[in-house]
């Protein structure tokens, strides 16, 4: 899918490739592209300058609906790819494939990490601010490429504010 420049900001060719008679959200976007949902499985790629939808395959688990989502460009591999975070787990796609890859991240044996922003690519790693059933904050990073997981205990204070989190020394 290439990008370009759009005229006319129009979104009907891709609500009707995605909405089933239900509500369509936009998860998030890269370069151009959309990704798109109607909150029960049914997720495409759009691009508004081709007017072109590509249907992905139904992320598992029964999280998938609840997921905060990132849509990225990885240019290790030249390829788009998004992922859901949701407690524990990270499903992860890359454009093309056909199977979702799920990611179970370490933590205490009862526990969830709750997200409190959705995940932002940069530098080779999704980053996002999640708190623990302890109400400590988090930044985590997952490296997309092996996989490996850290979390940092944050030093800042936070306040919600009308569904954005600020950070504040």
């Amino acid at each position: 899918m290439s990008v370009g420049c759009v005229e006319k900001f129009d979104l009907n060719f891709a609500v009707h490739a995605v909405d089933n008679g239900r509500k369509v959200s936009i998860l998030a976007g890269c370069n151009g592209l959309l990704l798109l949902s109607n909150g029960y499985y049914i997720m495409r790629v759009c691009n508004l300058v081709t007017r072109q939808c590509k249907s992905l395959p139904c992320p598992k688990g029964p999280f998938a609906p609840s997921c905060r989502w990132s849509f990225f460009y990885d240019d290790s591999i030249k390829r788009y790819k998004m992922s859901g975070i949701f407690g524990k787990h990270v499903i992860m796609l890359t454009l093309g494939n056909k199977k979702w890859k799920v990611i179970t991240v370490p933590g205490p044996k009862y526990a969830n990490y709750w997200q409190l922003t959705p995940p932002v690519f940069s530098e080779k790693e999704l980053h996002w601010l999640a708190c623990s059933d302890d109400r400590v904050e988090y930044i985590c990073s997952l490296d997309v490429g092996n996989k490996e997981f850290r979390k940092t205990a944050s030093n800042f204070q936070s306040q919600k504010i009308l569904h954005f989190r600020i950070i504040s020394d």
